[in-house]
């Protein structure tokens, strides 16, 4: 599942914040030809907390197939 998923899932962003963080995510990529992480960048619109990523994330390598 995905980053954004998870902390969808878990009740930490909401489809908007989600959808905002995503289009900023485009924007990084197609202007700056930078790869941002969606994590980061939840982070950096203050939509959610590292320990919340991280929590995300483990989550994430648990359910790997």
């Amino acid at each position: 599942m995905k980053i954004g998923d998870l902390l969808l899932l878990k009740g930490y962003i909401n489809r908007n914040q989600l959808t905002s963080a995503l289009a900023r995510q485009a924007d990084e990529a197609i202007n700056y030809n930078r790869s941002v992480p969606l994590g980061k960048v939840l982070i950096e619109l203050k939509y959610v907390t590292l320990g919340d990523v991280k929590e995300a994330l483990h989550d994430q390598k648990l359910h790997e197939p």
